[in-house]
């Protein structure tokens, strides 16, 4: 009877040793597998973004290029707006002709070195206009200055305007651009 109840011990703890075994073997397989899955999971999470914004860029890439030739349509619009550097010779001319129509004097000089253009950024130089004459001959100047002036592009940086001897006298600096 004492050999059946050793056998018996030695069993129970041989099957006891064999379960815990395996429990520790399948609990150490899923412990693996789960952490391998969520690294792939994550993988996958990420080649899923990037396969978006990858799809994204594609759609703006077919966008500018259906739009490249409204680009340039506009180019060319702008092109033909803008002197080249020689043109700009004629500035002074077209100064005077305005100012015979608003009755005022003015004189024209470029100042500065020229900017160069470059494919991306137009060319410009400095200038100073000085323009003499009633106020409102000076204010019909400047308008049609702004808006009726087509042959060139320019803007005024700054201006002074004095009154002297009953003629209002404006000195103002700007840049004109070129192609």
């Amino acid at each position: 009877m004492f050999y059946v109840m050793n056998d018996f011990k030695r069993k129970f703890w041989l099957g006891i040793g064999t379960i815990c075994l395996v429990l520790v073997v399948w609990g150490g397989a899923f412990y693996w597998l789960a952490g391998n899955l969520q690294v792939q999971a994550k993988g996958i999470a990420t080649s899923r973004s990037l396969a978006q914004k990858n799809s994204q860029l594609v759609d703006v890439l077919a966008g500018l290029k259906r739009n490249s030739s409204d680009v340039d349509l506009y180019q060319k619009q702008i092109d033909s707006l803008l002197p080249n550097k020689e043109h700009l010779i004629d500035i002074p001319n077209t100064l005077e002709g305005i100012a015979r129509a608003n009755q005022v004097s003015v004189d024209f000089q470029f100042q500065g070195e020229a900017t160069p253009s470059q494919p991306s950024q137009l060319g410009s130089i400095g200038f100073r206009l000085y323009i003499q004459g009633p106020y409102g001959g000076l204010i019909g100047f400047l308008q049609a200055f702004e808006n009726k002036s087509t042959r060139f592009v320019a803007n005024l940086n700054d201006f002074d305007l004095t009154l002297t001897n009953g003629q209002y006298q404006l000195v103002a600096n700007g840049r004109v651009y070129f192609k």
